[in-house]
């Protein structure tokens, strides 16, 4: 039954060029609605609906939903080890999802070979952003980093960010979202927010920081 469902869905959402469109707001509303009747149906718990909701989470991500993502993703880990155990397949499916979820990047600017694309690691008490190459092997992205100030690099599309420093909107300072589009300035970009109070709108890139860890909602 369960594979029937998945397949049902799928089918109702193939792309044009033969796959499902995980950008489209129908694959993604018909996705959520699927994971709902999950949980109504065999529970939060059940394998078979912590496997749907992980799915849902990488759709998400790959939908540039990086806060929804990440909070459905974190609550999933919690699930899968308190329900199977860190060891479990399903924990460690949930734990991979998370992980590849959390990584930030950003794109830098050279002067003779263009763009590139980097892993963004953290900010540093000067405000500097540290990064370091993607493949970078694991336990060495310290040694293999460098530091860049705020003008030299742009978060790529479904980054989380939190707003600072907003003088003309300051009921934006400290408010969640994902960067989705570039605006018209390039030194601009269209912000989606957690907050579904408030409208997209475009933000400067000076206004923007990258959120490494997303903290819990105040109604959680």
């Amino acid at each position: 039954a369960a594979a029937a469902e998945n397949n049902m869905i799928f089918a109702q959402n193939q792309h044009k060029e033969g796959g499902p469109d995980v950008q489209s707001a129908d694959y993604l509303e018909n996705r959520q609605e699927l994971y709902k009747h999950r949980v109504t149906k065999f529970g939060e718990n059940a394998s078979s609906t912590l496997g749907t909701g992980l799915n849902l989470a990488t759709d998400l991500w790959r939908a540039s939903r990086a806060v929804e993502a990440q909070r459905l993703a974190t609550k999933l880990v919690f699930r899968c080890n308190r329900i199977h155990g860190p060891d479990h397949r399903l924990s460690a499916a949930a734990k991979s999802t998370l992980a590849k979820i959390k990584l930030r990047f950003v794109s830098i600017k050279y002067v003779h070979s263009g763009w590139a694309q980097l892993r963004a690691l953290r900010y540093e008490e000067s405000g500097e952003l540290r990064i370091c190459p993607i493949k970078t092997p694991r336990g060495l992205e310290y040694e293999k980093s460098c530091l860049v100030g705020p003008t030299c690099y742009r978060p790529i599309f479904g980054t989380p960010i939190i707003c600072h420093g907003m003088e003309d909107s300051p009921r934006l300072n400290g408010k969640i979202g994902d960067l989705r589009k570039q605006g018209k300035n390039k030194n601009t970009f269209e912000v989606h927010f957690e907050d579904k109070d408030i409208e997209p709108c475009l933000v400067r890139s000076r206004n923007v920081r990258i959120l490494f860890e997303i903290p819990d909602k105040e109604d959680e």
